[in-house]
C-alpha cells in the first residue's frame, strides 16, 4: 500500500533482505519473503550506502574491506613517519587527509551515525609545529611509551625497572603524575595542551 501510495515502483529482483539479531543458533536461517510475487534474495551482508552490514551490526566486515583499501595508503604514510626524521606533523595530516580520509569520508558521512563520533580531521593536535625531536618525545609521553624504566627493563636495557625516588616500577604516568621529584604539576592532560610549561 505505500508504494502504491507514493507511486513507486521497486524492483523485487533487486531488492534483498537480512535479519539483523544476536542469535547465533539462527545465525544462518534465511528470510523467505515474497514481494510483488517474486521471493527476495536473503543476503547475510547487504551494503547499504557504501556500508557494509552483518548480522550483528559489528561493522567488522566493512572494516575489513576498508583496511584492505587503504592498506598502499598506509604505506605511503608510514614510509614519512619515521622515528627520528621525516615530515613535520602539518604535512602528515594533511598527506593522511589527502590519501587516507578521502578514500572513506564521503561513503562515512552518510553511510552510518556511528562515525559522528570520529574527531574533526580538520581539527589539529596541539603541538604539530613544534620542532621534529620535540614533537616526537612530547608524543611518547601522551601515549605512555617514553623512555621509562619500566620499558628499558623490558628492553632488557636495563637491570631493573625500579627509579631512584623509591618506586619499584617507573613508567612515564608515574613520572608525569606521581613522582615527586619529577611529576608535572598538571599531570598528563597539561602534556596534551603543549604550552611552554609542559615542554619544560
Amino acid at each position: 500500500d505505500c508504494f502504491h501510495k507514493w507511486r513507486l515502483k521497486p524492483n523485487p529482483t533487486k531488492t534483498e533482505i537480512c535479519a539483523f539479531h544476536l542469535n547465533n543458533k539462527q545465525a544462518y536461517e534465511e528470510l523467505e519473503v515474497v514481494f510483488n510475487g517474486v521471493q527476495a534474495q536473503h543476503s547475510f551482508k547487504p551494503k547499504y550506502l557504501g556500508i557494509t552490514l552483518d548480522r550483528s551490526l559489528t561493522f567488522k566486515d566493512h572494516i575489513e574491506k576498508t583496511m584492505k583499501k587503504l592498506h598502499s595508503s598506509i604505506n605511503i604514510i608510514q614510509k614519512l613517519d619515521g622515528t627520528g626524521w621525516g615530515a613535520d606533523g602539518r604535512t602528515l595530516r594533511t598527506a593522511t587527509l589527502a590519501l587516507v580520509a578521502s578514500s572513506f569520508c564521503s561513503t562515512a558521512e552518510y553511510g552510518a551515525q556511528v562515525c559522528c563520533l570520529v574527531s574533526d580531521p580538520n581539527k589539529g593536535v596541539e603541538g604539530m609545529d613544534l620542532p621534529r625531536d620535540v614533537w616526537s618525545v612530547l608524543n611518547r609521553i601522551r601515549t605512555g611509551h617514553g623512555q621509562c624504566r619500566s620499558m628499558m627493563s623490558k628492553w632488557d636495557l636495563k637491570d631493573s625497572p625500579a627509579w631512584y625516588c623509591g618506586y619499584n616500577n617507573q613508567t612515564v604516568h608515574h613520572i608525569v603524575e606521581e613522582c615527586l621529584k619529577r611529576r608535572f604539576n598538571r599531570g598528563i592532560e597539561g602534556i596534551h595542551t603543549a604550552n611552554n610549561e609542559a615542554l619544560e
